[in-house]
């Protein structure tokens, strides 16, 4: 994945560092420094971590870093974990023990040089593309794994034909065409669900493509489809406001969602099937809410963005539920009591997808700013930027072995990423 530079700087030279870091950021060149610590972690076993991890240093040297002692032992360690010095002399004299490494001179207070921004771009670098497919005319809406196999991903746009891909090869396994946005696969992925052409759902064989049988029907088209862990049920969504629950085998109607839901909200299950979350209708300060599925009835609410929700997720225990939105930012919440764990602001336009790694320990975000980062899920700390310039992002999906990252993006493409 995508690396960040570690700036090591003394504690007076704090608003030429910030500075520094908003100009670098502007560069797409992403950052680490002291001010990114997470309260109640040891700072010393922090900072290492970051330096041992970061593919770059910079220290910014004035005669209050020669004094200070951190500075030198941030410098020592990134030196034992051989990390690339990138050192910047602001004020008062070179260190020694930098050898020959040329350093910035920039005594004057100025920003650094492009020569010098090149080399820490070329050093970052982004995360590692493993393949790119042209998949749908618009964006693409949905990417979507089976939970149980990571043989194969789907992706769905506007357009009538969803397509399955092979994630490893990158090579096209299957076209459904008459399917379209939203899909949902049943757990091994023998099965898929997506939207049709007469507001219905679609279930479809993965292997020979062919129809099995249509599901329910809504007044409008379908935003959301989602199959049960047991595979019993199936859950749709759509611009009539309308959430209803079919009995999968008969597609008899069993119950409709009570409390209006966002209407092209995604519904995402519960791993046990009991509840389900989906964004609320867009307003201040509302965020999802949880439904029970047995009866239909809600039974919680995460309250806290500044606007409508975009994406949900649910952690793989159930614990946790992370919501993106159009107020630029994704939230964490502990999902039985409904408190807000973590807020991540580092987007610059809406959070359009949010997906937990299978392990629970790390979240994605996209954003039609079009960055992918990544987020300690147990910290809420910043890991790093996957991609800074693929096009807006439109779904997320993590494949069940935590290998790849897939990415919808408004260019029409699929992409697939090593996580």
């Amino acid at each position: 994945m995508a690396g960040y530079v570690f700036i090591s700087y003394a504690r007076k030279d704090l608003e030429y560092v910030q500075k520094l870091v908003n100009f670098l950021r502007g560069e797409g060149i992403e950052v680490w420094y002291d001010e990114n610590l997470v309260p109640g972690r040891r700072f010393d076993d922090a900072i290492e971590q970051k330096i041992a991890q970061c593919a770059a240093f910079i220290v910014v040297m004035t005669p209050a870093a020669h004094e200070s002692d951190w500075v030198h032992d941030e410098l020592d360690c990134a030196k034992e974990y051989d990390r690339e010095l990138m050192p910047i002399l602001l004020e008062g004299k070179r260190f020694l023990g930098l050898g020959r490494i040329q350093c910035e001179y920039l005594q004057g207070g100025e920003m650094p040089s492009q020569l010098f921004v090149n080399r820490l771009r070329n050093l970052v670098g982004e995360g590692e593309l493993l393949h790119e497919m042209k998949a749908h005319e618009g964006r693409v809406l949905s990417v979507a794994y089976p939970a149980r196999s990571s043989s194969m991903v789907a992706s769905a746009g506007r357009d009538q034909c969803v397509r399955i891909w092979h994630p490893v090869t990158g090579q096209l396994r299957r076209e459904i065409r008459g399917g379209t946005w939203p899909v949902s696969f049943t757990k091994y992925g023998d099965k898929i669900a997506t939207g049709g052409p007469d507001n219905r759902v679609y279930l479809w064989d993965t292997e020979t493509g062919e129809l099995i049988k249509q599901i329910g029907q809504h007044k409008k088209a379908l935003t959301s489809v989602a199959i049960g862990p047991d595979e019993d049920i199936v859950v749709t969504g759509s611009g009539d406001t309308l959430e209803h629950v079919w009995d999968m085998r008969t597609g008899e109607l069993l119950r409709t969602l009570t409390g209006r839901v966002k209407p092209a909200s995604p519904l995402v299950f519960s791993p046990d099937g009991a509840w389900l979350v989906a964004p609320t209708e867009a307003g201040s300060r509302l965020g999802a809410g949880l439904w029970d599925v047995r009866t239909g009835q809600r039974i919680g609410s995460l309250k806290g963005h500044r606007g409508p929700v975009h994406d949900v997720t649910v952690s793989w225990d159930g614990r946790y539920v992370a919501t993106g939105g159009e107020d630029h930012t994704a939230r964490i919440w502990d999902a039985r009591t409904g408190d807000e764990l973590f807020v991540f602001a580092a987007h610059t336009m809406p959070v359009r997808a949010v997906a937990f790694s299978p392990n629970g320990y790390r979240l994605a975000t996209g954003s039609t700013d079009q960055t992918i980062r990544l987020w300690d899920a147990t910290t809420g700390a910043y890991i790093m930027c996957v991609t800074k310039r693929a096009a807006g992002i439109y779904d997320l999906a993590y494949s069940p072995d935590g290998r790849t990252l897939a990415s919808g993006h408004g260019d029409g493409a699929i992409r697939i990423w090593k996580a």
